[in-house]
C-alpha cells in the first residue's frame, strides 16, 4: 500500500468528522493501480443523548494526481445499493 495514498484516505475521513455525533471509520482501502484507489468506509450516527444511532456503508474513489493531490468522488449509486435496507426504514 502506498503510504501516500493511506496518509490522504485518513486526512479525507478526518476532515469529514466535525461534528461530534457523527464518526467515520475507514473500513477498507483497495488500490486499483498506481494512481486510483477505492476508499471503504462506515459513517456511523449517534443521535441526542444516545437514543438513535445509524450506520451507513460509502465507497469513493480517489485518485493521485503527479503532484501528489488527491481527488476522490462518492460513489452514489454503489452507496444507494449498500444502505438499501436503511433507506426503507
Amino acid at each position: 500500500m502506498n503510504f501516500t495514498k493511506l496518509i490522504a484516505g485518513a486526512l479525507l475521513i478526518s476532515g469529514l468528522s466535525a461534528c461530534s455525533s457523527n464518526t467515520k471509520f475507514v473500513t477498507h482501502i483497495h488500490e486499483q493501480n498506481d494512481t486510483t484507489f477505492y476508499l471503504a468506509y462506515t459513517d456511523y450516527t449517534k443521535g441526542m443523548m444516545g437514543l438513535t444511532s445509524s450506520f451507513t456503508a460509502n465507497v469513493r474513489k480517489c485518485d493521485v494526481h503527479p503532484d501528489k493531490t488527491v481527488s476522490c468522488i462518492e460513489q452514489a449509486d454503489l452507496n444507494r445499493l449498500l444502505n438499501a435496507d436503511n433507506q426503507q426504514k
